[in-house]
């Protein structure tokens, strides 16, 4: 198993606006992102029912109404109480140039090419 709480080393920054659906091969949930990095990110209020144990493609979409699809990994859960939800953070597997491009025109001060500073939204 992983660990149960967020290690990082690298600053992250906030950004709102972003949801997820994943796709476990019987139904479609879907969250709140929180924070996103070029190589990470991290949902909250994604429902308890879905187990998170291994990698599963994903979408990503904007409040502009932008689509990013990739593989993620989970990295480590945590179960809110209160509720029925649980915050995931996952690392995503070969993030694509657009999502790349994505967060590189967000935070322009905060991620340079060559950049592995995570951001949150």
């Amino acid at each position: 198993m992983w660990n149960t709480q967020e290690q990082r080393s690298n600053t992250r920054l906030k950004y709102q606006g972003l949801t997820i659906d994943i796709d476990n091969g019987n139904y479609v949930v879907d969250g709140y992102i929180e924070n996103i990095s070029l190589n990470g990110l991290k949902v909250i209020q994604f429902s308890n029912r879905f187990i998170v144990l291994k990698s599963r493609s994903i979408t990503v979409t904007t409040q502009y109404n932008q689509n990013f699809k990739f593989k993620i990994s989970p990295c480590w859960t945590n179960r809110t109480f209160p509720g029925n939800y649980q915050e995931v953070g996952f690392k995503i597997i070969d993030p694509p140039d657009s999502w790349k491009s994505f967060v590189q025109t967000m935070f322009p001060e905060h991620v340079t090419e060559e950049s592995s500073i995570e951001i949150h939204t």
